[in-house]
C-alpha cells in the first residue's frame, strides 16, 4: 500500500440484509415470557447490500501519492455485503425483549472509502457496528 498519504475519510451507510440467527444454547424466550428475565446468546450471519449515502475523501494534503485521479474509474455507492453477527436477548418479564449486538461486514468491494487503486487494491473493505433493539409482540395467539 501507499504509506504516508494521511488521507481522511467518512462515509454515511445504509444497509438491508437478511440473516439467520442460531441460539447455540438452543434457548430463545421472545414468544414466551415467564416469571425470569433470559438471556440468549447468538451467532447470525447472511447476505445484505449497503449503499453509500453520503462519503467524503480528503486526499489534497498528499496529491504526490496518488497512481490515477479521483474519483477512480470503478467507484461505486452500492456493495454487496456478508453480515456476521454476536449478541444476546434479553427477555424480562413483561416487558419487551432487548437485541445487543455487534458485528463486522465484509464487503464484496474495495471502495466504501472511495479509494482502491490509489491503495491496496487486492483488499476488499470490512465495516463494523453495533446495535440495540427493541422487540415486542404486536399479537399473540398463546
Amino acid at each position: 500500500g501507499v504509506r504516508g498519504r494521511a488521507w481522511s475519510f467518512e462515509s454515511n451507510l445504509a444497509e438491508i440484509n437478511l440473516q439467520t440467527k442460531w441460539y447455540p444454547f438452543n434457548k430463545t424466550y421472545f414468544y414466551e415470557r415467564a416469571t425470569t428475565t433470559y438471556i440468549s446468546p447468538f451467532v447470525s450471519g447472511g447476505l445484505g447490500v449497503t449503499f453509500a449515502v453520503k462519503r467524503n475523501l480528503d486526499a489534497s494534503t498528499s496529491s504526490r501519492f496518488l497512481r490515477i485521479s479521483f474519483p477512480e474509474p470503478e467507484d461505486e455507492r452500492v456493495y454487496l455485503v456478508f453480515p456476521l453477527t454476536l449478541g444476546f436477548d434479553i427477555s424480562p418479564p413483561d416487558f419487551p425483549t432487548i437485541t445487543i449486538s455487534s458485528g463486522a461486514r465484509y464487503v464484496y468491494s474495495d471502495y466504501i472509502d472511495r479509494v482502491s487503486l490509489n491503495a491496496n487494491p487486492g483488499n476488499n473493505d470490512w465495516y463494523f457496528l453495533s446495535t440495540i433493539a427493541v422487540k415486542f409482540l404486536l399479537y399473540n395467539e398463546k
